[in-house]
């Protein structure tokens, strides 16, 4: 407490409860007569009595006005508080310290809500700049609801602001060092709230005040947080490391936070799906003209799309190409499974669930596994992976998800490697599985099944490796939906009527091969 009574009322608003205190001053709960409601109102501190400048400013109605923003009803000056709407849910805060499997279990969803929020403000020109569990407020069912607008700052389209603001463990640290900053800091302050939620501390702890948590943060790159907590899927933990980033890697953008998050939650949006849902969308419309088609041509088809890709990769890469030839690409790799009875979360679970298959490392280190001969090594892995049969798989998850699964595991060899290197080992692939529909796809001996089956997880492996060479925010999922929404992008029909795609002569002049007679 501070010492101070508790005052009966203020204006109108008679006070029922001291609700919290912080740095700013107490909030309470209080009866709205005229409006017959409760609501909260925050007498600000003396020494933080100029924040209602910025709060009357935003106190502009149609200004911050989301679902996901605690709404602010009025602003008295005479009392020096701001009366705002009441959300008998808690803070954040308080859930995760009574419940914190509760707030893991909701979490994406918990920072979903307040990116919702965050995007509202930022398109009204407003850094809320104090990001933290305590300012986020839960409803009776719930949905999380951003609140405490006190250090705001309002900026225009142009400028950055300065000057420390907010709680020291979740500012950035171009806040922290007084130098310009924009939208990315409140980006860093949820990052910040986000690792908290799912491993029970913060990114950096620091002893002392500012300066001490600006020399933390500048020299110490926290622990991923797929390190802290082991069952964090690989796409939040790489989310999150990249929303705390110091630098030019951090996030700018929270959209881009909201995009990459839906992606983890499906639900949470009507466009993004699981892979397997994108394979089901692309079957709809191929699923005819594919069905007289053998996985020998379907894999030559999948072979052209990817040298078309690959040849944008290398010239930059063109990202306005990729966002057609990779969806390209992708539909034919769906079409090869499935002429193999496979869905592609099954190929990857087969062979790539949550960890390289030969070193069983979450981060491939078997480079002495490449010196041994590949029969040898390939008769190891079936031995390992007898029992395992496709309709055992777990549940798919989102094309972005497995994306940073497969980046988790190979990205950093890929890149070591090269763009060339990743581009050939993927036609290498695409080789191995027509010699494996060749030799292996008559038998039905379980065995040769499997062999079989895992040369098709190879196939798909591959493809997400030539993805890490695209770029973080790029979104093959909504790209697949954008390309195929109205059904073929070619013929414009729902289901695919084009003629065959190409004769002998055509295949020659794409695979760029001159007959000798013709020399």
């Amino acid at each position: 407490m501070d010492g101070n009574p508790t005052p009966l009322r203020f204006d109108r608003y008679r006070v029922k409860s001291e609700l919290g205190q912080g740095g700013y001053g107490v909030v309470y709960r209080c009866a709205d007569p005229v409006m017959n409601r409760d609501v909260a109102v925050k007498k600000f501190d003396r020494r933080a009595i100029t924040a209602l400048a910025e709060v009357k400013e935003l106190h502009v109605p149609g200004r911050l006005e989301h679902a996901n923003i605690v709404t602010i009803y009025d602003v008295l000056d005479h009392d020096g508080a701001i009366v705002m709407e009441f959300v008998p849910g808690g803070s954040l805060r308080s859930r995760m310290n009574l419940d914190p499997e509760w707030v893991k279990e909701h979490g994406i969803s918990i920072i979903l809500d307040v990116a919702e929020g965050l995007r509202a403000a930022h398109s009204a020109g407003i850094l809320h700049l104090d990001i933290k569990p305590d300012n986020i407020l839960l409803t009776g069912d719930g949905r999380a609801k951003l609140a405490d607008f006190g250090v705001c700052k309002l900026i225009e389209s142009s400028e950055y602001a300065d000057g420390p603001a907010g709680t020291l463990p979740y500012m950035a640290l171009e806040v922290l060092d007084g130098s310009g900053y924009r939208y990315e800091a409140d980006v860093h302050s949820l990052g910040c709230v986000t690792y908290e939620i799912y491993s029970g501390r913060l990114p950096w702890i620091a002893n002392g005040g500012l300066l001490a948590y600006a020399l933390t943060k500048a020299n110490k790159p926290p622990q991923s947080l797929r390190e802290r907590n082991s069952e964090v899927g690989d796409l939040v933990s790489k989310v999150v490391a990249r929303m705390i980033t110091n630098g030019p890697d951090r996030i700018k953008n929270i959209d881009v936070v909201i995009q990459h998050l839906l992606a983890v939650n499906p639900a949470g949006s009507g466009s993004l799906k699981t892979i397997d849902d994108l394979q089901i969308h692309l079957g709809a419309i191929y699923g005819f003209a594919n069905a007289e088609r053998t996985p020998l041509y379907l894999l030559s088809q999948y072979l052209i799309s990817v040298r078309s890709a690959a040849n944008s990769l290398r010239s930059g890469p063109d990202v306005g190409a990729l966002e057609r030839l990779l969806p390209k690409a992708f539909a034919w790799l769906c079409a090869c499974t499935t002429s193999v009875n496979l869905r592609l979360a099954q190929a990857i679970w087969l062979k790539y669930e949550s960890s390289c298959p030969y070193c069983g490392r979450d981060v491939c280190a078997c480079t002495d596994q490449w010196s041994r001969d590949d029969q040898s090594r390939n008769e190891d892995l079936l031995d390992a992976m007898a029992s395992r049969q496709v309709n055992q798989a777990s549940d798919p998850k989102s094309f972005a998800e497995y994306q940073a699964q497969f980046d988790r595991m190979f990205g950093d060899a890929n890149r070591k490697e090269g763009l060339e290197a990743t581009i050939n080992h993927a036609y290498s692939e695409i080789a191995e599985a027509m010699d494996a529909v060749i030799h292996l796809l008559p038998h039905e001996r379980d065995r040769t099944l499997l062999a079989m089956q895992l040369e098709f997880s190879d196939l798909v492996a591959w493809f997400f490796a030539l993805t890490n060479f695209v770029g973080d925010d790029f979104d093959l999922a909504a790209c697949v939906l954008d390309l195929f929404a109205n059904g073929c992008y070619a013929c414009d029909s729902q289901q695919c009527v084009c003629p065959e795609p190409l004769g002998v002569s055509e295949w020659r002049k794409a695979l760029n091969v001159v007959p000798d007679y013709e020399k």
